[in-house]
């Protein structure tokens, strides 16, 4: 009899949030005021500046030397922030700030659509509503997007020279860097070479009518998914009042004009028995309509670069594995604009490979006072977003003392061999929380849908420790990957004291 397979779950209750299946963004900055620029494009941030047409503005071959030079940090202070919304139309953030008024309740108006913009500030007026308006003087913008390089129909943007350019009145950089929001210009990176540290690709910086500056840098691109990842970082400075202007694009290989940057990015790797497959067909969706057809590199990576669109679009992203299988699996993903996404495929990989989805699924509770008194109400906690199918409840709750929730550990197993071996299956364990006390005799375990029969699991409870250990193997549900099915589920109860 070989080994089981041992799956573990971590400690549950972070005050009733399921921290071991989710991906928490913590550090929140308050925004002190919402500035509405029209279209879409990836998320800009306005911040004010310390300097009020008084002192002269310092320049800076990159925004990191700017920044410091102004805040006395490279990275804009999340105190400063005033404002965050889009771009309009993904190639400028375009708008007048007439001397004296705020973001602070402001309609930002851009000028008629063109490729070049240039604005007259009695033709573009600024509503402002706010009753103090000496606040704000000057400002920068930031803005940070991805694009993805290829070799081949790999890729809709492939290696060589790279020409980017901005217009702008005031100062504005363009920043090639290995994540978002570069601030300071690194040196050659992931086989990008022509970078000089500490000097924006486009430095444009200075107080000056709209003026154009051009920089270059070229990639050979690796046939490495994780490292054909590259992100621009734009940043715009204008002084005190006038018209704010910035305009940027680029002239990637094999293209013979400037043209609107690309502003977010789906890419991967699709694998066969945990190995890179070459040659395999992706078809990714785009919102700006149709669908592009792309072909695995040599280690088997894609990537498409899209142009703006609005919000966060749900991507569909279709792989057949031709070559070995014959199996296609599809995926949607939610893609935000300025931002990139990684969507792997696995085609069966050796051995097993069990995920697992813990949620609470029902809760009785007493509370919030002033609450029913004798008889508990029942929630059923409506599925988080994002879920596979057949994955119900909430990770989140904020409990009562006297409740009692229900927990459903769903689970599949997306490899290429069966879980466990012998007459066992895999073993899975949680471990609850203090003060959680486990309800005796509570505990389920349904198996399984695909392929389907009936296979039970031996349960004990230890302390805080639940254990299941299924009677079986636990083999692959049809189709394999990271499409497959919820297999089963275990489920038991808790009361908080």
């Amino acid at each position: 009899m070989g080994p089981a397979v041992s799956v573990r779950t971590k400690r549950v209750f972070q005050n009733l949030r399921v921290a071991a299946l989710v991906a928490v963004i913590v550090g929140v900055c308050a925004v002190i005021a919402s500035a509405a620029v029209s279209g879409p494009g990836a998320p800009v941030f306005v911040y004010q500046t310390t300097y009020n047409g008084t002192t002269p503005e310092p320049g800076g071959s990159d925004p990191a030397t700017f920044n410091t030079a102004v805040y006395g940090a490279a990275t804009p202070p999340a105190a400063d922030l005033l404002a965050s919304s889009s771009t309009w139309g993904g190639q400028p953030l375009l708008n007048e700030l007439i001397a004296g008024n705020q973001f602070d309740g402001t309609q930002l108006y851009p000028c008629p659509s063109a490729f070049f913009l240039t604005c007259d500030p009695s033709g573009n007026a600024v509503a402002s509503t706010v009753s103090t308006p000496t606040q704000v003087f000057e400002f920068i913008a930031v803005q940070s997007w991805p694009f993805y390089v290829g070799k081949g129909a790999s890729s809709n943007i492939n290696n060589g020279k790279f020409t980017l350019e901005t217009t702008s009145a005031d100062g504005s950089w363009l920043v090639l860097g290995a994540a978002a929001f570069t601030y300071a210009q690194p040196g050659n990176f992931q086989r990008a070479t022509g970078l000089s540290a500490g000097n924006a690709v486009v430095n444009n910086s200075g107080n000056h009518a709209p003026t154009s500056v051009q920089g270059s840098f070229t990639i050979d691109a690796a046939q490495d998914c994780a490292i054909n990842i590259y992100w621009v970082t734009m940043e715009s400075a204008e002084a005190e009042g006038g018209a704010a202007q910035i305009e940027y694009s680029w002239d990637p290989p094999g293209k013979i004009t400037f043209s609107q940057m690309t502003q977010s990015v789906i890419y991967g790797q699709v694998r066969y028995l945990g190995t890179g497959a070459a040659g395999e067909t992706v078809v990714v969706s785009d919102p700006n309509g149709g669908t592009h057809t792309l072909t695995t590199d040599s280690q088997g990576c894609y990537g498409y670069n899209y142009l703006p669109y609005s919000g966060t679009q749900p991507i569909t992203i279709t792989a057949t594995d031709t070559a070995n299988t014959g199996q296609t699996i599809t995926v949607t993903d939610n893609l935000p604009m300025g931002g990139g996404v990684r969507q792997d495929f696995d085609f069966p990989i050796a051995g097993p490979n069990v995920q697992m989805f813990k949620r609470i699924t029902r809760i009785s509770t007493l509370g919030p006072t002033p609450g029913p008194t004798t008889t508990p109400r029942i929630i059923t906690p409506t599925p988080d977003p994002g879920s596979l199918t057949g994955v119900n409840g909430t990770v989140n709750y904020g409990p009562f003392p006297g409740d009692i929730l229900t927990f459903t550990i769903y689970f599949r197993n997306i490899g290429g061999g069966q879980a466990g071996s012998g007459g066992t299956g895999p073993t899975f364990q949680d471990v609850l929380a203090l003060p959680q006390a486990f309800v005796g005799g509570s505990q389920t375990f349904t198996c399984c849908t695909s392929p389907a029969g009936t296979i039970g699991a031996a349960f004990t409870q230890t302390g805080q420790t639940l254990k299941w250990v299924m009677a079986a193997p636990l083999r692959t549900p049809t189709p394999s990957g990271t499409a497959a099915p919820i297999q089963g589920n275990m489920s038991y109860q808790v009361t908080i004291p």
